[in-house]
C-alpha cells in the first residue's frame, strides 16, 4: 500500500499505526536475505502508539502522522542507536542531535522504523573495485528482483527497502547519482530537494538528503514537509532525495 492508501486505512480506522510499524518490522524479518535494514528502532512502536491515541482525539500532526519510514544509515536519528554509514569504523558512533530533515518528519508524524543499509561511507572509501552497497558494518545489499543485477548505490538500502515492501517511502542521499542510479534499478521514484543539517558525510558541502517511493504522487506529498527546509539553508546546501515505488517493473 502506499502513502494515500495507508493514511486512508488509518482514517478509517481499518488499522493503526503500531500495526504498521508491526508489520514493516515483520517484513524486515522476511526479506534478510537482501539486508536493506541495517538496525531497526527501538522507538518505533512506542512513537506508533503515541500517534495513534493522539488520532484518536482527532490531533494529527500532518500527512504523515502514523506512516512508517526508513532512513538512510548516514543520517542522525536519536533513537539510541548509531548511525554507521554501514562502516564498522562508525560502529559506536552515538548521533549528538537529530538532522533537521529527521525533526521534520516527527513533526510531520512520520515513524522511523529502521536505518537503511548503504555503501561503506556513501562510497567514499574508493570508486574502483568495491560494491556497490557493500559495507564492512552490515555488508551487502542485495537486488530485490534478480541477484545478479548492481543494486547500484550509495543509497541502496533505502531505495530497496521501498522494493521490498518494507515501507511506503524512504530516505537516502547523495553526491552524484547515489539514490537516482538506485531508483533506477529498483524500479523506483525519487524527488530531490535541499535541506542543511545532519548528513554524517565527508564535508559540509557536497551531500543532499532525498525522498525515495512508490510513486510520483507520494513524492509530492513527502514535499509539504520538505518546503520548510529551505528557510534554514545558509552557505551549506544539502539537496534532498527520497524514493517511492512505481507503478509496476518498468512503469
Amino acid at each position: 500500500m502506499n502513502i494515500q492508501e495507508l493514511s486512508a486505512a488509518l482514517a478509517a480506522r481499518k488499522t493503526t499505526s503500531v500495526d504498521l510499524v508491526k508489520a514493516a518490522f515483520k517484513r524486515i524479518d522476511e526479506t534478510k536475505e537482501f539486508n536493506a535494514i541495517g538496525v531497526t528502532s527501538p522507538k518505533a512502536l512506542e512513537l506508533a502508539k503515541q500517534l495513534d491515541e493522539e488520532r484518536s482525539i482527532g490531533r494529527l500532526r500532518g500527512p504523515l502522522h502514523g506512516i512508517p519510514v526508513v532512513i538512510k544509515d548516514n543520517i542522525l536519528y536519536q533513537d539510541g542507536t548509531p548511525t554507521t554509514a554501514n562502516s564498522y569504523a562508525l560502529r559506536d558512533l552515538m548521533p549528538p542531535y537529530n538532522a533537521l530533515i529527521v525533526e521534520r518528519m516527527i513533526a510531520a508524524g512520520a515513524i522511523i522504523v529502521a536505518k537503511a543499509n548503504l555503501s561503506e561511507l556513501a562510497n567514499f572509501l574508493t570508486t574502483e573495485g568495491m560494491p556497490n552497497g557493500y559495507g564492512s558494518m552490515y555488508g551487502q545489499v542485495k537486488h530485490p528482483y534478480d541477484e545478479s543485477v548492481d543494486p547500484l548505490g550509495s543509497s541502496t538500502g533505502s531505495a530497496v527497502a521501498v522494493a521490498l515492501d518494507i515501507v511506503p517511502v524512504s530516505i537516502g542521499s547523495e553526491t552524484n547519482g547515489s539514490l537516482m542510479a538506485p531508483a533506477l534499478v529498483q524500479s523506483g521514484c525519487h524527488l530531490k530537494t535541499d535541506t542543511r543539517r545532519g548528513p554524517a558525510t565527508r564535508n559540509h558541502s557536497d551531500f543532499t538528503k532525498s525522498r525515495y517511493g512508490r510513486t510520483d504522487g507520494e513524492n509530492r506529498q513527502r514535499r509539504r514537509f520538505d518546503d520548510g527546509c529551505h528557510q534554514w539553508q545558509t552557505r551549506w546546501r544539502h539537496p534532498l532525495v527520497a524514493t517511492t515505488k512505481r507503478q509496476g517493473p518498468f512503469g
